[in-house]
């Protein structure tokens, strides 16, 4: 399908995009992007039960703007993987991982600022799951129309949308200081 080859062709361009971005990461970064890879896997895995509740967007946001690009998009990547791994691969497992990979590449964007840094997360809450749900629509399991989508994502907005934009926000508000300054002391 012609979906699955231009999944492809993104993640390897986020890849390559990112490349720089790898050479300057040490052993210990690559250490601890692993770990929060880990974490950010088995976060989402655990609280999978709590519609909308996931911390692995925060943790993607997090690695790209405390650490750089690259890690966002090695810990997207990872994450992705990983979170997978531990329920099922589906034919949501590669958007999920272009996805994550992008989020954690633009984060470095809003590094500067926790707000814009909360903002970012909190519009990319609802964009990750509105995507996601139009993949419904583009495999043809129902008619790619517009009131379709317009009628999956407005049903999904209120259980899993706005809170999996509002918990990356909270998290960021919360938890980016304190983190980075852990991350900047120990490494």
């Amino acid at each position: 399908m012609i979906w699955n080859i231009i999944l492809i062709v993104l993640i390897i361009s986020l890849l390559i995009i990112s490349a720089p971005f790898f050479k300057k990461l040490r052993l210990k970064e690559i250490v601890f992007i692993s770990l929060l890879s880990a974490l950010a896997a088995a976060g989402g895995a655990s609280l999978r039960a709590i519609p909308g509740i996931q911390p692995t967007s925060f943790i993607i946001i997090f690695a790209g703007a405390a650490i750089n690009p690259g890690a966002g998009v090695l810990c997207g990547l990872a994450s992705s993987l990983l979170f997978d791994l531990m329920s099922t691969f589906s034919i949501y497992t590669p958007w999920r991982c272009c996805l994550w990979m992008l989020m954690g590449l633009l984060s470095v964007f809003f590094a500067k600022n926790r707000f814009l840094l909360a903002a970012y997360g909190f519009i990319w809450g609802i964009l990750f799951n509105w995507i996601l749900n139009s993949v419904w629509l583009i495999y043809g399991n129902l008619p790619f129309t517009f009131m379709n989508l317009i009628i999956s994502c407005g049903a999904s907005f209120l259980q899993f949308d706005l809170p999996h934009a509002i918990c990356n926000a909270a998290l960021i508000l919360i938890l980016y200081k304190p983190l980075k300054k852990i991350y900047l002391r120990r490494l």
